[in-house]
C-alpha cells in the first residue's frame, strides 16, 4: 500500500478540514506561518541589508546583544527556498503521521521543544569552535518530529517517491538511520574541509539537527511512554475498581467506623481488607499481591450477595 493512499494521507489529522483557519491542524498552521515569515522575509530584506534576518536569526552576538527573542524565532527564517521547500514537505508527510499517534499539544510540544534545544545545542558548538554564523530554519524542529515517529514505530514501513521519482520501501528507524549518517557525514566533511571556520551564512546547522533528534527521542522514550502508561494505569484501575468493588467495600468499612449496619459489614471488612484498602490509597492497584487481590474479590462477592439477601428481605 503507498503511503498517499493511506488514511492519514488522504484526511486533515483530527478530523480537520480545508477552509477556515480555525479548522487547521497544527501542522497546516506552522507551515502557513513559515511561508509567511519567507515571504514577509524577501520583501523585506534586500541584501545587504537585511533587518528580519538579522533580528530574528539566532547567534551569539545576538543573544549578547539580549535578542532573546531568537531563541524562538530562528526557526521560522529560512536562507532560500530550497531550505524551506525541503523543511516543509518533510513536516508535511512526517508530520501528519505522528500526529495521528500523539495529541496536537504533544505534537507542538516536540516541535517547538526540539527547534530549542537543537538551537541551543548550535550555539554551544559555534561557542566552543569560535563561530558565529546566523543560525536559521526549522530544519531542528522537523528532526525533533522525524525522530519521535521513528521511536514510536521504528518497523512500520512506508512507501514513498524518493526525489518524487524513485519508489522506495523503508521502515522507519532505516529512515532514521539514513537521516543521521547523512547529517554526521555532512557534519565531518564542513568542519574537516572549512577546518571548523566557516563564517558561511549558508553554513548547515548540523548540532541544531542533532539537538532535534535527540529532543524527539527522548520525549517519546522518557515522557511520552510515561504519560501513556500513566493513562493505561487510570484506565487499570477503573476496570479494578469495578471488578473488585471497591467503592462497595469502602462504603461498608464506613458505615462500619461510624457503627451503621454493624453486622453487615463484619462479615466482609475484616482487619485483612481494611489494611488492602489502606495499601491502595498509599501504593495503588499495581501493589497488590495475587492473595490480596482474591481476598479483595471475594470480599466483594461477599457483600453483594448479602445486600441482594437483604434487598430480597425488605
Amino acid at each position: 500500500m503507498s503511503i498517499y493512499n493511506r488514511d492519514y494521507m488522504r484526511d486533515s489529522p483530527g478530523g480537520a478540514s480545508p477552509g477556515h483557519p480555525s479548522n487547521w491542524s497544527v501542522i497546516t498552521k506552522l507551515i502557513v506561518i513559515n511561508c509567511l515569515v519567507y515571504l514577509v522575509v524577501l520583501l523585506i530584506d534586500v541584501p545587504p541589508k537585511e533587518p528580519l534576518t538579522d533580528n530574528l536569526s539566532l547567534s551569539l552576538s545576538g543573544l549578547s546583544s539580549l535578542k532573546i527573542w531568537t531563541l524562538f524565532t530562528y526557526q521560522f527564517i529560512h536562507g532560500h527556498l530550497l531550505h524551506i521547500a525541503g523543511n516543509m514537505v518533510g513536516l508535511f508527510f512526517i508530520g501528519r503521521i505522528l500526529l495521528q499517534m500523539v495529541s496536537p499539544r504533544q505534537f507542538m510540544e516536540i516541535y517547538f521543544v526540539g527547534a530549542l534545544f537543537g538551537g541551543i545545542l548550535q550555539l554551544l558548538f559555534n561557542l566552543a569552535t569560535g563561530q558565529d554564523g546566523l543560525i536559521m530554519g526549522a530544519s531542528g524542529a522537523v528532526m525533533a518530529v522525524l525522530l519521535a515517529l521513528a521511536t514510536l514505530i521504528p518497523n512500520q514501513s512506508l512507501n514513498f517517491l524518493l526525489f518524487f521519482i524513485l519508489p522506495v520501501k523503508m521502515t522507519m528507524r532505516q529512515i532514521a538511520t539514513i537521516v543521521i549518517i547523512l547529517d554526521v557525514l555532512g557534519f565531518l566533511f564542513s568542519f574537516v574541509a572549512g577546518d571548523g571556520e566557516s563564517e558561511s551564512r549558508e553554513m548547515i546547522a548540523h548540532f541544531a539537527h542533532f539537538g532535534g533528534m535527540l529532543t524527539g527521542w527522548a520525549y517519546i522514550k522518557f515522557w511520552f511512554t510515561k504519560s501513556q502508561s500513566s493513562t493505561s494505569s487510570k484506565s487499570r484501575t477503573e476496570k479494578l475498581k469495578k471488578r473488585f468493588g471497591i467503592s462497595r467495600i469502602r462504603a461498608a468499612r464506613m458505615s462500619s467506623n461510624s457503627g451503621e449496619k454493624k453486622s453487615h459489614s463484619n462479615t466482609f471488612v475484616s482487619s485483612d481488607v481494611d489494611s488492602i484498602l489502606d495499601k491502595i490509597n498509599d501504593k495503588g492497584f499495581q501493589s497488590l499481591t495475587k492473595e490480596e487481590q482474591k481476598l479483595l474479590e471475594k470480599s466483594s462477592r461477599k457483600l453483594s450477595k448479602r445486600i441482594d439477601k437483604d434487598q430480597q428481605s425488605q
